[in-house]
């Protein structure tokens, strides 16, 4: 029987892995310990990557199955809907990291490239995110008058672009890079502000901006 000792244990547990396990456990005591940690690490590469995974992708597993594979994305839901509210009012520029964790959760389960724009106020505050375009399972090309009408229709004061890798690998093509030089430019033009173009692969991302693709 489980009590609330039991619980305020779990709550100073630094081991994120064991707090899942034993959840996992609770819902379906036949779970192979051993081969859901396996999988979690060696497969999926660690929970974010587990959270982050398509349901079919989950389902087929051996270690997971249809029954949890249910469950973990019912509690990405649960995630995405709380890391969100952490990047809502609140300077978006300042805390890039709530922003890159939502990401990593939000777009690991895309199977072809989606562009999208994330619009901001002048307090840096978000005021949209969009999709732009979506593209082939290895690139997406933009227009340029697509982001700017988007950015007049919303009275938006800057923005940053986000697209993801299918692939894994958050590494700018020279199309990405091309592109994003290109758009820099016209936004200079303009006196817009382009935050940053970010890549999300598996479990990290690419900054065009801390890199110096555009300044």
């Amino acid at each position: 029987m489980l009590t609330d000792a039991f619980f305020d244990q779990l709550s100073v547990c630094d081991n994120d892995h064991e707090i899942l396990v034993k959840f996992i456990k609770l819902i379906d005591p036949s779970t192979n310990e051993g081969a859901f940690r396996h999988a979690v690490e060696n497969q999926f590469g660690g929970l974010m990557g587990l959270f982050a995974a398509s349901y079919s992708k989950l389902a087929r597993n051996n270690a997971v199955g249809e029954n949890l594979a249910i469950l973990i994305k019912y509690m990405q839901i649960i995630l995405l809907r709380t890391m969100k509210n952490k990047i809502r009012n609140r300077d978006l520029i300042s805390n890039i990291s709530h922003l890159t964790e939502y990401l990593l959760l939000r777009n690991n389960s895309c199977s072809l490239e989606r562009l999208e724009i994330f619009l901001l106020n002048s307090k840096n505050f978000l005021l949209k995110e969009e999709i732009i375009a979506t593209g082939t399972t290895n690139g997406v090309i933009f227009h340029p008058s697509s982001i700017i009408k988007q950015i007049i229709d919303n009275s938006a004061s800057s923005f940053i672009l986000v697209h993801n890798h299918p692939s894994g690998d958050p590494s700018p093509s020279s199309e990405d890079v091309f592109q994003t030089r290109e758009l820099n430019k016209i936004c200079e033009m303009l006196s817009i502000t382009f935050h940053d173009h970010i890549i999300v692969g598996d479990t990290n991302i690419y900054s065009m901006k801390a890199n110096g693709i555009i300044q």
